[in-house]
C-alpha cells in the first residue's frame, strides 16, 4: 500500500510540475465532449442539407421530364388532329373528284320491248 500511495504522491507531484491537475484534465475531456457533440451536429446538418439538396434536385428532375413528356403529347395530338383533317380533306377532295367523274358519264340502259332478248347497256362520255 506504501508503494501504491508513492505511486500517487509521485504522479501528483509530476502534474502539478507540468501544470496539469485532475480538474484540468476533467475540464479538457468536457471540452471534448462539447466540441465532439457540436461536430455530430454539424455533421448531421450537413447531412441533412445534402439530402435536400439532392432531393430538390431530383424533383427539378422529375418537374422537367414531365414538361417534357407532357410538350411532346401535346405535340402528338396536334399532329394527329392535323393528319386527321389532312385526310379528311383528301377524303373529301377525293371524293368530289369520283362523283365529278360519275356525273360526267352518261349511263343509259335500253331495254328492248321484247323480254327473251338481252338487256343492253350504253355507256358515253358528255
Amino acid at each position: 500500500m506504501a508503494a501504491a500511495a508513492s505511486a500517487s504522491n509521485s504522479t501528483s507531484k509530476a502534474n502539478a510540475a507540468n501544470g496539469t491537475t485532475p480538474a484540468d484534465v476533467e475540464a479538457q475531456l468536457e471540452i471534448l465532449r462539447r466540441d465532439i457533440t457540436e461536430l455530430t451536429k454539424q455533421v448531421a446538418d450537413l447531412i441533412g442539407q445534402a439530402k435536400d439538396d439532392a432531393m430538390a434536385q431530383a424533383k427539378s428532375q422529375v418537374r422537367s421530364a414531365k414538361s417534357q413528356v407532357d410538350s411532346a403529347i401535346s405535340d402528338a395530338q396536334a399532329s394527329g388532329r392535323e393528319a386527321v383533317d389532312a385526310f379528311r380533306d383528301v377524303a373529301d377532295t377525293f371524293g368530289d373528284a369520283v362523283e365529278g367523274f360519275v356525273e360526267g358519264w352518261r349511263l343509259d340502259v335500253y331495254k328492248p320491248e321484247a323480254e327473251s332478248e338481252p338487256l343492253e347497256m350504253e355507256v358515253g362520255v358528255d
